[in-house]
């Protein structure tokens, strides 16, 4: 799923052209992000830093499985993070 920035209006992958967005490199986010060559990829290899890094706005939106979001993302940054998107993979 895309997660941004609470105040963001970027809803898909497509509005994120020249812009950097995080991926956790153990899953298939990256072939995701990769098939937009307009996106700036950034890997990472761990799940909280991805997510503080987009609430300092280090990155502009983060690519992330479904579960880890939905677990995360409401409890840790209620006010400051969303999830955009519905699963990007099937």
């Amino acid at each position: 799923v895309l997660v941004v920035p609470y105040v963001s209006e970027d809803t898909s992958l497509s509005d994120l052209s020249g812009k950097k967005v995080a991926v956790y490199q153990f899953d298939d986010s990256i072939l995701l992000a990769a098939q937009n060559p307009e996106i700036v990829i950034s890997q990472y290899q761990n799940m909280g830093a991805i997510l503080q890094d987009l609430a300092e706005g280090q990155v502009d939106a983060v690519l992330m499985p479904i579960m880890d979001a939905h677990a995360l993302v409401p409890n840790l940054y209620p006010n400051e993070l969303k999830i955009v998107s519905k699963s990007l993979s099937n």
